[in-house]
């Protein structure tokens, strides 16, 4: 959320597979620093998607040290803190709305589906074609099932939403 604006690609693909609007939804977005340790304070950025209520950006600041540990009560402390500077006379109902679901919460995760690109300039392109698309599509692929990135994650599996997002690569 730092260096792009508004919602990731595969939001839209989980409205798209779940026809309804979450009232509230946080997007993290980890960047691992070249420093080995980031202070507590530094650590978490929140941003406020200002086209859909209730949506927020957060930030994600990790040392190159350290392992992903992201402490839920905090990113809420620092959402009470956003909506309490940004609208004082509404906070309020937004941070006990925020109490109640804050407790249950879904990872929506997007599960990629590469598929390799054409390439069609020079005369080795359809060798190129073929090795790429048996690295991408084939080796890849397995890797990811075999592999996921989730498969550390203190969340429980039916706590995590996949959305598959194609990407042509």
């Amino acid at each position: 959320m730092a260096h792009e604006r508004g919602v990731p690609h595969s939001f839209t693909g989980f409205i798209h597979q779940w026809p309804a609007l979450p009232r509230f939804a946080v997007f993290i977005n980890v960047h691992v620093l070249p420093v080995a340790r980031v202070t507590l304070e530094d650590r978490y950025v929140v941003e406020k998607v200002e086209t859909l209520p209730g949506v927020y950006g957060v930030t994600y600041y990790l040392g190159f040290r350290e392992y992903v540990d992201v402490e839920i009560n905090e990113i809420v402390k620092r959402i009470y803190a956003l909506e309490s500077r940004i609208n004082p006379d509404g906070a309020q109902v937004i941070i006990r709305e925020l109490e109640t679901v804050v407790s249950q919460y879904t990872h929506i995760v997007p599960y990629y589906d590469l598929v390799s690109k054409t390439i069609s300039n020079g005369r080795l392109a359809p060798i190129r074609n073929s090795i790429r698309r048996f690295l991408i599509e084939d080796i890849y692929r397995r890797l990811c099932v075999m592999f996921p990135e989730t498969v550390n994650w203190l969340a429980k599996p039916d706590e995590i939403i996949y959305v598959g997002v194609n990407a042509r690569i």
